[in-house]
């Protein structure tokens, strides 16, 4: 059954990507909408800080998080700021249904923190969707294409990965 899944999962996300502009990293200097992903079993205290920090700084800022666990999910209300998904909202093979991350994935950010470093199928797959202009995130072996610049380290501090993105905006211009 697992390998049934995985094929399933691949032919998702080996779809082509949706259409994006071409993004060039010296026009990226005023990112003002930012959406984060990530799993909520995550340190979801870190999360919050960063996005403390992020609207310190001025940026809109929105989160979508995925949560494995059905008892914690029924604990999270999703808001304005933060939206909240469980495995009830993904099909037999982990594909979210559209409703569920639909708001998220077709907002135009200039940039998307996707925060999964465990490659969750859900995940990527809203990842994936995501028509934002320029996508950070873990590097992922299996789907490389996920995101457009990864980085290697599992365990980054998610302030310390932001400042690096600041740093790539500075040097890119």
């Amino acid at each position: 059954m697992d390998r049934l899944f995985e094929i399933f999962r691949k032919k998702e996300l080996k779809k082509r990507r949706l259409t994006r502009e071409n993004t060039n990293l010296r026009t990226m200097q005023n990112n003002v909408r930012i959406g984060v992903i990530y799993a909520v079993e995550d340190d979801q205290k870190e999360i919050e800080n960063l996005v403390g920090v992020l609207k310190s700084e001025g940026k809109k800022v929105k989160c979508l998080g995925y949560c494995s666990i059905e008892k914690k999910h029924n604990d999270m209300i999703s808001n304005y700021l933060y939206t909240y998904f469980s495995k009830k909202d993904c099909n037999w093979y982990g594909k979210p249904s559209l409703q569920s991350i639909q708001a998220f994935t077709s907002s135009d950010f200039d940039l998307i923190y996707a925060l999964d470093s465990k490659g969750i199928f859900p995940l990527e797959y809203a990842t994936m969707r995501s028509m934002a202009k320029l996508k950070f995130g873990y590097r992922n072996n299996r789907f490389p294409e996920l995101v457009d610049i990864a980085w290697a380290h599992q365990k980054m501090d998610l302030i310390q990965f932001h400042n690096f993105v600041q740093n790539i905006h500075k040097n890119a211009s």
